[in-house]
């Protein structure tokens, strides 16, 4: 032991300027041995955990479950979707099957726990085609059509939702019920009847007083 110490004195003596250079390379690997080690202590590196699929879950049970894999859960955003549970996961990231390290967080998309709603545009003095088009496309799928006398055929002349007259710019439910009350064109052969008869009444009062003269 002591010859070596003697060694390397001697050395050192010798060549000063590489064996501080020996030295300082040593120092650096020692400190980046230690970095490495402290750095796998303090935040888990090299310990993975699969992610579950959340999909479908509520958020509680979703919590639980990334708990016992000591992950963290964040809802990230929220969307309306029909069929789904209010507040149930819709998608995830990272996704399911997915290597993450411990305490890794992450983000969902919930069903929102509200009824989406849509805003209704002019739907009167138009074919029930058209209305129930307009209706379709906003995502409102429980359309009723029922009949009602009207001069004109076939045109919506009222829309109703839980008895109430719908105009320009109300907002309902997406899964609302909504009514048309559309023509039958019943009225159109009364009208024209009645036009009918004054014209004749017309006649009649100008032919008598032609004759009055």
């Amino acid at each position: 032991m002591a010859e070596t110490i003697n060694t390397l004195t001697s050395f050192y003596k010798k060549h000063k300027i590489l064996s501080t250079v020996i030295l300082i390379a040593l120092v650096d690997i020692l400190l980046l041995v230690i970095s490495y080690f402290a750095l796998s202590v303090f935040t888990n590196h090299g310990n993975k955990e699969t992610v579950p699929s959340l999909t479908g879950m509520d958020v509680e049970k979703a919590t639980e479950m990334l708990d016992r894999r000591n992950l963290k859960i964040e809802i990230a955003d929220s969307s309306y979707v029909e069929g789904a549970r209010p507040g149930s996961i819709l998608e995830q990231n990272p996704e399911a099957g997915s290597f993450v390290k411990d305490g890794r967080t992450i983000y969902v998309t919930i069903r929102t726990y509200s009824t989406k709603l849509v805003k209704v545009p002019m739907l009167t003095d138009m074919s029930s085609r058209q209305s129930q088009s307009i209706l379709t496309a906003l995502g409102i799928k429980d359309v009723r059509i029922q009949s009602v006398p009207s001069e004109f055929h076939d045109l919506v002349t009222d829309v109703r939702c839980n008895g109430a007259s719908l105009t320009e710019g109300s907002k309902i439910p997406v899964n609302a019920t909504v009514t048309l009350f559309v023509g039958d064109g019943s009225l159109s052969g009364i009208i024209e009847e009645d036009l009918s008869g004054n014209s004749d009444s017309l006649s009649f009062e100008f032919d008598d007083s032609n004759n009055l003269e």
